[in-house]
């Protein structure tokens, strides 16, 4: 891998909205889907971040009298996307981007590459993308000149992904659930990771509460020493998701988050966990699967109370990985809280050997279109049991065009500030 030093063209922020607009337009013409847009669009993103990502490691190693090897080859960069057709592209990625997989890896940039090209979704679904050169144009227009140096555009291409995440969670061939960005936000309120915190959402999907965990731990990680920011980049976000699809879109949104090397995996992550089983973790988030089975059987072995029910496992799941006085903070439906059986089983197991600090009840028809089911935050800690346990309704969140509800910051200021009894049952 030879040395290079690529110059990148800015582009103006332009109005976001004008942005997706157009690109959904393309899409339509092209006879794609949002859902299978978005993770092309994601890994574009991260190919961009990384290299800005390699300029700065190349200056930190010229500045310790090193020579940095890049992982992407110079034909790979920017400079070289921009001045390539789209009848051309095909030729163009096989010949640099697929030698990429060859070993050996070189370090935690190289494996998530890798991962990207073996993915597929650098060129859409059976290479459509060069049958459009309009697709084409609009990405070398409007992302490959992003400087991910600068906060506007950072905050650009997250908008990009953003507004294409909520499209694609509502076209019917969308199978992802999408936790609602208030909702995302008040979880992080209410868990307020720090700095050497170690955070795992357990079914990650598009990858929105480990997004705002990620930038919480790096706002708060400014005027830490080079060391332990080093540390922190590795070792504070963690993740796992059942569809592969979501990973690059997860990865994007982390590392724009400024967590640079989250530790994200594809699979099962219900009996992943069951059979690593060491794994601890401090803050634990998570929107688990609602109303989904699997067969009982399946579980006897590995889970404290067998069920069939997703949700009841995954509870069990989140509190065995907790480390002494985490936190988990888990979206559940109405029906978890009052179900019996391994359900019943479980919320006494929890009253009995946790510390349980309440629930806070969502709006009604918060998760529309997905669910009209009631939603709930289950919060607890791995602590010593208390005798009481905090319960709040929440009837609207504020909102830009609602004047009246509560933001995330009141909501979690009222919840950790008020006891709210309520007898156990």
């Amino acid at each position: 891998m030879i040395e290079n030093e690529s110059t990148t063209r800015s582009i103006d922020r332009r109005t976001i909205g004008v942005e997706t607009g157009q690109l959904m337009e393309l899409v339509r013409h092209a006879d794609f889907t949002a859902t299978e847009l978005l993770p092309w669009l994601a890994s574009w993103v991260f190919l961009r971040w990384v290299e800005h990502e390699e300029n700065e490691r190349r200056a930190i190693a010229e500045f310790d009298g090193e020579k940095y090897k890049y992982i992407l080859p110079p034909p790979s960069q920017v400079d070289s996307w921009l001045e390539t057709e789209s009848s051309e592209f095909g030729h163009f990625y096989r010949c640099y981007m697929l030698e990429l997989r060859e070993p050996p890896m070189e370090n935690w940039l190289h494996e998530q590459l890798v991962r990207i090209v073996n993915n597929g979704s650098l060129l859409l679904d059976d290479n459509r993308l060069f049958l459009h050169p309009e697709l084409w144009k609009w990405l070398q227009e409007t992302v490959l000149p992003l400087d991910m140096a600068k906060a506007d555009d950072v905050d650009l291409a997250n908008s990009l992904l953003d507004d294409l995440i909520q499209i694609s969670s509502k076209e019917k061939s969308g199978s992802q659930f999408v936790t609602p960005p208030a909702v995302i936000h008040l979880i992080a309120e209410l868990a307020r990771p720090k700095p050497g915190d170690r955070v795992l959402d357990p079914c990650f999907g598009t990858g929105g509460l480990l997004q705002a965990c990620a930038k919480q731990i790096a706002d708060q990680s400014k005027t830490v020493a080079a060391g332990e920011w080093k540390t922190i980049k590795s070792e504070s976000v963690f993740g796992v998701e059942l569809l592969p699809s979501l990973y690059p879109v997860a990865l994007a949104r982390i590392v724009l988050a400024g967590i640079s090397q989250p530790g994200l995996e594809t699979g099962d992550a219900l009996f992943r966990s069951a059979h690593a089983g060491k794994e601890r973790f401090d803050v634990i988030v998570a929107n688990a699967p609602w109303g989904g089975e699997v067969d009982k059987a399946m579980t006897e072995q590995f889970f404290r109370f067998p069920t069939g029910d997703t949700t009841t496992l995954f509870i069990q799941s989140i509190a065995e990985a907790l480390n002494n006085g985490g936190i988990a903070i888990v979206v559940v439906p109405e029906g978890t809280l009052f179900a019996r059986g391994a359900t019943k089983r479980v919320r006494k197991w929890l009253l009995e050997d946790f510390h349980v600090e309440g629930v806070i009840s969502l709006p009604q028809g918060e998760f529309l279109p997905y669910s009209s089911i009631k939603a709930n935050l289950l919060i607890f800690r791995k602590a010593k049991p208390s005798g009481s346990v905090r319960f709040l309704t929440v009837d609207k969140f504020a909102t830009s065009d609602k004047k009246k509800g509560l933001t995330a910051e009141q909501i979690a200021k009222k919840f950790w500030s008020v006891d709210f009894d309520v007898s156990r049952s």
